[in-house]
């Protein structure tokens, strides 16, 4: 796959007596990607498979003083399992990934004369990495019940917000944020026929670990 992509804005932001330049901006981004994907049957019910693939999302202007950002690139290592067992009644996958992210795109809020400033940055490279395990049990011919435990560990490489502004810290090799280290999802479904129809009642509930909700400042924040 080739995309090419074509942008064109006028950007610029006011604050208080202080205002920053309106900055015409062009940009012209292409890049190939590509997915190689490899699956095997080990048994009648249960395979292995393992995949790589390239993203590409294209750069562009925000508000603010540093309103260009340049293209995200992505390489993508995904390998699994996916098994069933007792006629059916039990399916049990694994998944392991590893993301690696150059010019990894990130949107940073900061103050600016007591004014809070938006825009979008490019860390150097980010890496995120994990796994998850899926357990679905058909306990009855009515009732499922579903258990998904997820974890990850995202990472920025460099990625220096002095550049942007002074007052912002040096985040290069800290926990990107947004991203919970653990998460565990546990599902209970019934279904059942009445007046002609098919109903469901489900009752989901999600745990996941503490989680980093900001750090754009010297403080981090969970």
């Amino acid at each position: 796959r080739y995309t090419i992509d074509k942008k064109s804005a006028v950007v610029g932001t006011q604050f208080g007596s202080n205002p920053y330049p309106k900055i015409p901006g062009k940009g012209h981004w292409s890049h190939p990607t590509y997915k190689v994907a490899l699956q095997y049957d080990i048994a009648p019910k249960s395979m292995v498979y393992g995949s790589i693939s390239t993203g590409y999302k294209a750069g562009g202007f925000f508000l603010g003083k540093y309103a260009r950002y340049d293209p995200e690139y992505i390489t993508s290592y995904e390998a699994g399992t996916k098994n069933t067992f007792f006629n059916g009644r039990l399916q049990l996958n694994i998944t392991g990934f590893y993301y690696q992210y150059k010019n990894f795109e990130q949107v940073i809020a900061y103050q600016v004369q007591g004014v809070r400033v938006i825009t979008a940055t490019n860390a150097g490279k980010a890496t995120i990495y994990g796994g998850s395990l899926s357990l679905i049990a058909l306990i009855t011919e009515n009732d499922r019940l579903a258990v998904d435990i997820g974890g990850t560990h995202a990472e920025y490489g460099k990625y220096d917000l002095r550049l942007v502004n002074p007052q912002l810290s040096d985040l290069s090799h800290t926990t990107i944020p947004h991203v919970p280290p653990v998460t565990a999802v546990l599902t209970y479904d019934h279904y059942w026929e009445a007046w002609g129809g098919n109903f469901d009642f489900q009752a989901t509930t999600q745990i996941q670990t503490r989680t980093m909700m900001a750090n754009f400042n010297t403080n981090t924040q969970y």
